[in-house]
């Protein structure tokens, strides 16, 4: 009876813990905060930045767990057209891809940008074993 016991237990636990891994983010109450939870990235991160001139400032960064063997990213920048964002060029491309065979992935773009809301949104692909791609979007900046 006890070893029944134990097994409905550790099943139970499993089960738990399967969940726990499964959820992607999960919206605290207290703050309304976003938590990201993730199986192969232990932090991430997008923003833009655009100055008075329309100089746009794109950061993208990405740190894979131990283990992690390989990040590769497409960064796109976006337009809100009064109805849905739409991608718009980055220095003359419609996006801009990076690898990197490493646990950690930084990049800074430039590019100019006229008046209108923009975001950015980057596809990060991160494999440690298996691959976790997840798409990160920036702050919406006005210009």
């Amino acid at each position: 009876m006890k070893k029944i016991t134990a097994l409905l237990l550790a099943a139970i636990l499993l089960l738990n813990f399967t969940q726990m891994i499964c959820f992607a983010e999960e919206e605290t109450p207290e703050t309304g905060v976003i938590i990201e939870e993730y199986v192969n990235i232990r932090s991430v991160s997008v923003s833009l930045s655009i100055n008075s001139s329309g100089t746009a400032t794109i950061d993208i960064m990405c740190i894979g767990f131990s283990g992690t063997t390989h990040i590769s990213s497409n960064t796109y920048l976006q337009k809100w057209n009064g109805s849905t964002w739409v991608r718009v060029n980055i220095n003359g491309a419609t996006k801009i891809s990076e690898e990197v065979d490493a646990a950690f992935l930084s990049r800074t773009y430039t590019t100019t940008v006229g008046s209108g809301k923009y975001r950015v949104a980057t596809v990060f692909t991160v494999t440690r074993g298996s691959d976790e791609i997840v798409t990160v979007r920036s702050n919406t900046v006005t210009h």
